[in-house]
């Protein structure tokens, strides 16, 4: 009996917790990766926003830095985000207007959460990984023949209570950044903060990290589907830049004389012909391979995403996980779609090893 008592008050509630930490430990190692699709969306730049001055000079804790050169890295050449030299797509004329206003109380929650990325993902990031470490720990030091021992559970506590704490942060980022106001399920976190009973704690952490994973996979899916979208709508402008300035090229080109007309060659010897046919055939052949590769990068150039390489490579990534198919057009930020509030896994989260 004493054996049992001990699964019961300290060994089952121990593991389910470190189960949890754990899921939002995964979870935690491609927030920011996910997070510079927001980023590409609403339009953010990383040389202002997610500077090396602003992090590792100025606030350099570790986790802030990690976070803000990952969100460097991935946004690196990118013409919607302003980083690759081109203008800040708004989402509309008020958004354009409050970015271009630096007071923070005069942007959007959207925006601001966005270009904070680092701040609350650095600290919330090192506290997960640190409760991770102290359950581990916790766990193993368990010992059905050392029942009698009197360990408590504060420090299963603490290390649980510390990595909600960071999960709520996540989430409420990750809200933040779809811009859905539908906070129903996340609302509900100062009465489990001030709730010290175990049992609730234990619960709590498991609906944070079951709602944290719901959430970013929302965030994930509205991201894919705007930037598929932009993506086509970029591609099909590029072409028809291409074909708008062939047709001009072509207006103005002027007939050639035919190279073999009789009175271009009269009185000229055998010799003396083919010396011009074949300097002329050497001129030509270079002329269309010249052109050939002007063309060729002029319609690469044109026919490339607006977005990050960074960011396509994620796109790729996560629609191979997906199975190649694109999530539903439909999809709002209020609304999870059927497959996925359907199925107890989400595909674009698969565990870590």
């Amino acid at each position: 009996s004493t054996e049992l008592t001990s699964v019961f008050k300290h060994i089952l509630p121990l593991a389910r917790n470190a189960l949890s930490v754990y899921r939002v430990h995964t979870l935690t190692r491609i927030v920011d990766a996910l997070a510079c699709l927001s980023a590409e969306r609403v339009g953010i730049d990383p040389s202002i926003w997610y500077s090396d001055s602003k992090f590792d000079g100025s606030r350099p804790h570790r986790g802030m830095i990690d976070s803000a050169h990952i969100m460097r890295c991935v946004l690196q050449g990118s013409r919607r985000a302003c980083g690759g030299g081109g203008d800040c797509k708004a989402i509309d004329d008020d958004d354009s207007k409050k970015r271009k206003d630096e007071d923070v109380g005069q942007v959007s929650d959207m925006i601001q959460s966005v270009r904070s990325v680092p701040q609350y993902h650095g600290p919330a990031v090192d506290a997960i990984k640190g409760a991770c470490k102290v359950l581990e720990l916790e766990c193993n030091c368990i010992s059905l023949q050392d029942s009698s021992s009197g360990h408590d559970n504060t420090v299963m506590n603490l290390a649980a209570t510390n990595a909600m704490d960071a999960t709520i942060i996540l989430l409420q980022g990750c809200v933040s950044r779809t811009n859905n106001e539908s906070l129903d399920d996340a609302v509900i976190i100062s009465n489990n903060n001030n709730n010290n009973n175990q049992k609730n704690c234990t619960e709590s952490m498991e609906h944070y990290a079951s709602l944290l994973e719901q959430k970013l996979y929302q965030e994930c899916a509205t991201n894919i589907d705007y930037i598929n979208e932009e993506t086509k709508i970029a591609f099909e402008l590029a072409k028809k830049k291409a074909d708008e300035k062939a047709a001009r090229a072509a207006a103005h080109t002027t007939p050639k004389t035919p190279a073999n007309s009789e009175d271009e060659f009269k009185g000229m010897t055998e010799a003396q012909k083919a010396k011009i046919l074949k300097k002329r055939a050497q001129k030509e052949a270079k002329a269309a391979k010249k052109a050939a590769a002007k063309k060729g990068a002029s319609s690469s150039s044109s026919s490339s995403s607006p977005f990050s390489s960074g960011t396509m490579q994620i796109i790729q990534v996560l629609s191979e996980i997906q199975g190649g198919a694109q999530s539903s057009t439909t999809t709002t930020n209020n609304t999870i779609p059927s497959s996925i509030s359907s199925s107890p896994t989400y595909p674009f989260f698969t565990p870590i090893v």
